[in-house]
């Protein structure tokens, strides 16, 4: 519920901004390897980290926090790939 709410908020400011230029994106990273994460891993908690993960192994399905900062910092710098992002998949009202 909560990313369909985020989702909504965007399309809604996307469709306010847009038109003055100004793109509103929604992101959802998959499995972020955070501090959580990597402690459930190092214990050896097998149950929480499947439901986690989906029963797959962490370190192939897990991302780092990092890639979500790069992801942002290219879409905000190259317009381009900020337009074919959008555009094959993003919310945007143009």
């Amino acid at each position: 519920v909560a990313k369909a709410a985020s989702d909504r908020l965007v399309r809604d400011l996307q469709v306010e901004l847009g038109p003055q230029g100004i793109d509103c994106v929604s992101l959802w990273p998959g499995v972020v390897y955070t501090e959580f994460v990597q402690s459930l891993y190092e214990k050896g908690d097998t149950d929480r980290i499947n439901r986690v993960t989906g029963g797959r192994d962490p370190n192939v399905v897990c991302e780092s926090p990092l890639l979500t900062g790069r992801v942002v910092a290219r879409l905000a710098d190259d317009f381009t790939a900020r337009k074919t992002a959008l555009s094959t998949g993003g919310l945007t009202s143009r």
